[in-house]
């Protein structure tokens, strides 16, 4: 065994003493001290363009566009004039030993409104639809369209997650299994959830 005693220099316990500049003390820094020389940047806000979401300008009017074909359709008009025709039971008064029982008047269909969307629906439908879209790249650019693709449709998706109560999206992941199309289902499970 080798012995490495003799070899190694002995160190105070103290430690080494202070290094030194050739035989001086090292020089102080001048000026200020440095906590004071570092200050704050402030950077530029991004442009708009980058907190929105790729292509969501597109998707929106897309879904402005078919929003107005719904309420414009001729079906749509076609179901109101049914429904205004249609015969509504009146409400009425039955005596009875205890005192009269009055039943109020009955339509027998729910009048065929189209469901009203505020601005957190028309962006989940957005998002829904932007995931829809994202599938495009997918089949039409070679090599790397299935990375675009997935890329595009996760940053739609934690949108959607997002904006969707837990309900919602639970309905959503339900729909989503037989729907051909993440809107439709993101649609069907918004109007579920309103009329619960």
């Amino acid at each position: 065994m080798l012995k490495l005693e003799g070899l190694l220099p002995q160190l105070p316990d103290k430690g080494p003493p202070l290094p030194r500049f050739m035989g001086k003390e090292w020089p102080k820094a001048k000026g200020r001290p440095t906590e004071k020389r570092t200050r704050e940047v402030k950077l530029p806000k991004p442009p708009e363009w980058m907190s929105r979401l790729p292509f969501e300008s597109q998707v929106d009017k897309l879904v402005e566009k078919v929003n107005r074909g719904i309420r414009e359709a001729p079906l749509t008009k076609a179901l109101q004039s049914i429904y205004d025709r249609m015969p509504k039971l009146p409400e009425v008064h039955i005596p009875t030993p205890l005192g009269e029982v009055r039943l109020p008047a009955i339509n027998p269909l729910p009048e065929p409104t189209p469901p009203q969307f505020d601005q957190r629906r028309k962006d989940i439908l957005k998002a829904s639809l932007g995931v829809d879209l994202a599938s495009i790249p997918g089949y039409l650019v070679p090599v790397i369209g299935d990375y675009i693709e997935e890329e595009l449709g996760d940053l739609y998706m934690a949108r959607m997650r997002e904006l969707m109560t837990a309900e919602e999206f639970q309905l959503f992941q339900k729909f989503d299994k037989f729907n051909p199309l993440d809107v439709m289902a993101a649609a069907r499970a918004l109007i579920h959830a309103e009329r619960k």
